[in-house]
């Protein structure tokens, strides 16, 4: 190998190699050097604009600008985490933000609900952990209260992350037939005490409404029933018929099960009810989501906010005897399917109805 000192007497040039045949790997694209800290700033504008990047796409684009790929997917996964933790906040410094997170919503926006409860460790020193928030902002549940009938869905849904939890969510039909938000809570877990704080806000928010037909409809969670008795007792309860199918078709594989299972839920009248689950017992026998907290409940706010002013800029531009775009859908097509019938009258307000030539 010859080599030769270039002028600034510090830096080495390799001039000739002997043989010159060589055995390196050429260019590497995997450096140990870049790290984590050296590539979020150059990802962050990234991961600003697009939170849920992911870390195929970063990589992506460290080498387009770099020429340099992170070698494991495990050092992608530090990588979006660290910068998510520098943009949005730490899942422990989003939990201490709560209590004034509520504070603001109700003194921002008048008339809204929002309160957080905290319990006291067990351990020593004593510290406050958190446990629930409760929010309904005051467009929600106004809305919910001047248009919606008296009936709510309720459910919830694990949280991934450091610190887990569930979000809690209650749900109405507007006039249009479309899912209107009421109300959210993030819960440090799903049980009877959390089932019962939130039942007992919505309780509150329609008690002065004088409607005493509320339905609740949920899936078979042991704890929503417990906190129904104790905190709202006069309402009705009714079970959702795609939870239940889920749980049956671990139980009975297959395809016939299923079709009638759905069968007896959609029947319209006893008789149909009473063949089908009949037919039922026949065939079977007798035994039949990553961000930090705080980020989260903003996101479901906006999610909220823009769906309530869409619907209300669309519903502004209907006239007063205009019927709501589905609900008129729905009988267009139930007048189409009623071409073939025929009503015979019965008694005053009463008919018979056949379907057909007959």
């Amino acid at each position: 190998m010859h080599a030769s000192r270039l002028p600034d007497d510090k830096t080495w040039a390799i001039k000739k190699i002997w043989p010159d045949v060589h055995n390196c790997r050429g260019l590497e694209m995997y450096n140990p050097i870049y790290t984590v800290r050296w590539a979020a700033p150059k990802v962050m504008e990234d991961i600003r604009a697009n939170p849920n990047i992911r870390g195929k796409a970063l990589n992506e684009l460290l080498f387009q600008r770099f020429c340099i790929y992170l070698k494991k997917a495990a050092t992608l996964y530090r990588l979006k985490r660290f910068v998510v933790h520098e943009i949005f906040g730490r899942h422990d410094e989003s939990y201490s933000h709560l209590p004034r997170y509520a504070e603001v919503i109700m003194n921002t926006n008048l008339g809204s609900k929002a309160f957080v409860a905290w319990h006291e460790s067990e351990s020593i020193p004593r510290v406050n952990l958190f446990s629930i928030i409760f929010i309904s902002f005051a467009g929600q549940w106004k809305g919910f209260l001047a248009g919606c009938r008296p009936l709510i869905g309720v459910d919830g849904t694990h949280l991934k992350g450091n610190y887990g939890g569930v979000l809690l969510s209650v749900v109405a039909l507007d006039p249009n037939n479309k899912i209107y938000p009421l109300a959210y809570a993030t819960v440090s877990s799903e049980d009877k005490d959390t089932w019962s704080y939130f039942f007992w806000h919505i309780h509150n928010i329609v008690k002065d409404l004088g409607r005493t037909n509320w339905t609740i409809i949920s899936d078979r969670q042991k704890g929503v029933d417990v906190a129904l008795k104790s905190v709202w007792p006069e309402a009705k309860r009714r079970y959702c018929c795609r939870h239940l199918s889920r749980n049956y078709k671990k139980a009975f594989p297959g395809p016939l099960m299923y079709i009638l299972f759905w069968r007896a839920c959609n029947a319209t009248n006893k008789f149909t009810f009473r063949k089908a689950m009949e037919r039922l017992q026949k065939e079977g026998g007798e035994d039949f989501m990553l961000w930090p907290v705080l980020t989260l409940l903003e996101g479901i706010r906006r999610v909220c906010m823009v769906r309530i002013a869409s619907r209300h800029e669309a519903a502004m531009a209907m006239s007063d005897d205009e019927i709501c775009p589905k609900i008129a859908k729905l009988v267009r097509d139930n007048n189409k399917a009623t071409t073939t019938c025929r009503a015979f009258q019965s008694s005053l307000g009463e008919y018979e109805i056949h379907e057909g030539k007959s």
